[in-house]
């Protein structure tokens, strides 16, 4: 994962802003890009 300080003038990528420093937004974050997996609904992830 890369993080910039501040959008690109040409993103290559969604840029999605949030608050690093508080761990909860961080978190929130990774869960809702693309590609991310929700282990919530996956029947494999470890219980």
């Amino acid at each position: 994962m890369k993080l910039d300080t501040a959008p690109r003038a040409e993103p290559l990528r969604h840029f999605m802003p949030a608050e690093l420093r508080a761990f909860g937004q961080a978190a929130a974050c990774v869960r809702r890009m693309a590609g991310t997996p929700d282990r919530r609904r996956d029947p494999h992830a470890a219980a």
